[in-house]
């Protein structure tokens, strides 16, 4: 390889650390438990501050209306329905994390 050509190294990923705060399992009957029985509304604030986009941003890209996120708050509990979008987005988020090496703006 030449001199001044860098070999192009991947960081090491670890499926803990900023990604592992949101709680869920990575795979199995823990995670379709925790889908299945809906994700509490905190794992969306905690989603947005992680990935420093809007709360009702990804709300929206998920399908969750303003009025439907009102409900959800009060209920404290997303629907089966709402929490496998929710966790197919984070799959995506942390997916582009992967791509852009951490780099959240590029991510986004």
């Amino acid at each position: 390889m030449l001199a001044f050509i860098e070999e192009y190294q991947p960081g090491a990923v670890s499926p803990a650390g900023r990604w592992a705060s949101l709680g869920l399992p990575d795979l199995g009957l823990g995670l379709y438990e925790r889908i299945r029985e809906g994700l509490p509304f905190t794992f969306l604030s905690q989603l947005a501050n992680l990935v420093e986009i809007d709360m009702r941003l990804l709300s929206k890209s998920v399908g969750i209306s303003p009025s439907m996120l009102s409900r959800r708050v009060k209920a404290g509990r997303f629907t089966k329905a709402e929490s496998d979008r929710l966790y197919l987005l984070t799959k995506v988020l942390h997916a582009a994390n992967d791509l852009f090496e951490g780099d959240k703006k590029s991510g986004q």
